[in-house]
């Protein structure tokens, strides 16, 4: 890695270009660039963490965002077949949708870049920012469970619309439920195969 070179032959100055260029007050970039920054000096006294990246909270978060986007669209809309709640997921959980999520916590402002922002392209940037989300969440779940993501992501999503918010949030009954809330159980007796089933749930433990 050019950035442990540099600090390994402890090289300070760079004799690359024109030095009254690349000392300029303004932001210039360019290979110039990219030595300056890299030949800053190294910390005397290096700090191992035992974390090394948000991968592992990525991977999280990317599921439990799924999950409740699945259980959100599937009681909002009971009308809706597997084919179409599968559309509509996809639309949510997209990197590029997270990536304005993000951006709504302005969450760009507290991630550490290798480099500096202005060496990442706005591509890398974007999908940097989509992974942090999910990473994000992932945490959140650790310390607070999954209520507490649930609660945070309708905020995040509907932050400037109170009406949106409590539709995501109020979720309606689903169709069984409704025509029997009090449990179906008394359709056992009624129905020569469900009578079958009750020896299946004692085999199962339930």
């Amino acid at each position: 890695h050019v950035k442990n070179t540099l600090a390994n032959c402890r090289i300070r100055n760079t004799v690359y270009g024109d030095r009254k260029q690349l000392f300029r007050p303004i932001t210039k970039r360019g290979v110039s660039t990219l030595f300056k920054i890299m030949a800053k000096k190294a910390k005397t006294c290096e700090h191992i963490s035992e974390i090394t990246n948000y991968e592992r909270l990525e991977f999280l978060g990317d599921a439990l965002l799924e999950l409740l986007v699945s259980i959100h669209l599937f009681f909002l809309f009971p009308q809706f077949d597997e084919g179409r709640l599968s559309t509509f997921r996809v639309g949510l959980i997209q990197n590029h949708f997270f990536t304005s999520l993000a951006r709504n916590l302005c969450l760009q402002h507290f991630i550490i870049y290798n480099h500096g922002p202005d060496l990442c392209s706005h591509s890398a940037l974007n999908h940097a920012l989509a992974n942090s989300f999910e990473a994000l969440m992932g945490a959140i779940y650790l310390d607070g469970g999954l209520a507490i993501v649930d609660k945070i992501l309708s905020k995040i999503l509907f932050y400037q619309d109170k009406q949106l918010t409590d539709i995501w949030n109020n979720l309606q009954a689903y169709p069984l439920k409704i025509q029997y809330p009090n449990s179906d159980r008394h359709l056992i007796e009624q129905v020569p195969l469900l009578k079958q089933l009750t020896r299946f749930e004692q085999d199962i433990g339930v």
